[in-house]
């Protein structure tokens, strides 16, 4: 019985642990497949934030997967990933066997698509099986493809559509 409680005080201490850290409130969370949604108020702002990503927490703890991460801001919808690899270093996010959506990582080893071809993207996701995502470094051989599956991402999505009501948050259309 001890070692069971200890064991779950650890875990619990391990998955809140970098909530505190980062001084969010998580406010929901829910895992779907390869897909979760999280809200949380920042406690500066004390505005609510949400955002559908992939993997869930569970299944990236050592941090060295690559990461896709979907969020309304300010212009609308975003979508960000976080595929490792070097500034500079060639994107490709695809779906199935449409066309790659190319961009650069960023200083911070992050590329975003916004606009249209975020649009272009998630219509994609919510049609597709399949999402690939994969980064080229310059002069060198391309990091392990990320593979996520699309097939529970339309209940992850209408469920991230109904949170960000819930929690009032701040989308392009009120201000």
């Amino acid at each position: 019985m001890k070692r069971v409680l200890t064991s779950c005080l650890f875990c619990a201490a391990t998955l809140l642990f970098p909530m505190v850290a980062q001084g969010a409130f998580m406010l929901y969370f829910h895992t779907f497949g390869d897909w979760s949604v999280s809200c949380w108020r920042d406690p500066f702002s004390s505005e609510n934030f949400c955002s559908l990503s992939a993997p869930p927490p569970a299944l990236n703890t050592t941090g060295r997967r690559g990461m896709i991460s979907l969020a309304e801001e300010k212009d609308g919808l975003v979508i960000w990933a976080f595929p490792g690899g070097e500034p500079g270093d060639q994107v490709s996010l695809r779906v199935d066997d449409n066309s790659d959506h190319l961009a650069q990582l960023d200083i911070n080893g992050r590329v975003n698509w916004r606009g249209a071809e975020a649009l272009d993207i998630l219509d994609e996701f919510i049609s597709g099986d399949t999402m690939h995502l994969n980064s080229f470094p310059i002069g060198g051989t391309s990091s392990p493809v990320e593979i996520f599956s699309l097939e529970t991402f339309l209940d992850a999505l209408s469920i991230y559509q109904a949170k960000l009501l819930t929690y009032s948050v701040n989308l392009p259309h009120d201000n």
